[in-house]
């Protein structure tokens, strides 16, 4: 009997530490994914200030209307790419 109880409570523990490490895991695609999506932003923004700074009329008119647009469109393929890796990592 005390085989049986012995063999839960191993059971029990190894799937707990599964669980800490699938959170972990979880967690830190989380912490990148938000960063490479700040990184979109910034880098938007950055073509945004430079067409805001530029002498240049074309080239100031064509930085702020691509800014915005590199920003959104980095962090949705940054968004849907993650999921993605989530579904393939079975977090979904």
């Amino acid at each position: 009997m005390s085989l049986r109880k012995e063999l839960y409570e191993t059971m029990v523990r190894e799937r707990e530490h599964e669980t800490v490490e699938a959170d972990r895991a979880r967690r830190w695609a989380a912490v990148v994914t938000l960063l490479v999506c700040l990184l979109w932003c910034a880098l938007g923004g950055a073509v945004l200030a430079w067409g805001l700074m530029t002498y240049d009329e074309k080239a100031g008119r064509t930085a702020l209307q691509a800014g915005p647009e590199i920003a959104a469109a980095g962090t949705i393929l940054t968004l849907l790419y993650s999921y993605r890796k989530s579904e393939k990592r079975g977090d979904r």
